[in-house]
């Protein structure tokens, strides 16, 4: 049986796993490459992964940083916002109780003729 070393990895199979296969099927052909063509990974392309893998941390550092300042900002805009329309609504409130404790003491008759005199029957 021929040895072959995964390339792209599939159900139940990792990238670098050696496999080993009688025959390889069409289908997997692209995701697989004989084991004695496999090409050693050298240190600098080890080096410069890790490099790169560093550089991806600081940068999702940076974001998840920036993120979690613009999530403050918009809760405290949004704090001061609610705070806002809570104070209006309060003054509003308080307006139309000054206004209904006014009108409470004014008494009008349910028709402006009730009073006369020249309404009475006769």
């Amino acid at each position: 049986m021929a040895k072959y070393q995964v390339v792209r990895a599939w159900h139940g199979v990792a990238v670098g796993q050696v496999v080993e296969m009688e025959k390889v099927h069409p289908s997997l052909k692209a995701n697989v490459i004989p084991l004695t063509q496999a090409a050693p990974v050298s240190d600098e392309a080890g080096d410069l992964l890790k490099q790169a893998k560093a550089e991806i941390d600081a940068m999702r550092e940076r974001a998840q940083a920036e993120l979690a300042q613009r999530v403050e900002e918009a809760k405290q805009e949004t704090q001061a916002e609610a705070d806002r329309i809570i104070s209006e609504a309060t003054a509003e409130a308080e307006r139309i109780k000054q206004d209904a404790q006014q009108k409470a003491g004014e008494l009008t008759p349910a028709t402006p003729d009730a009073g006369s005199k020249q309404t009475k029957a006769k």
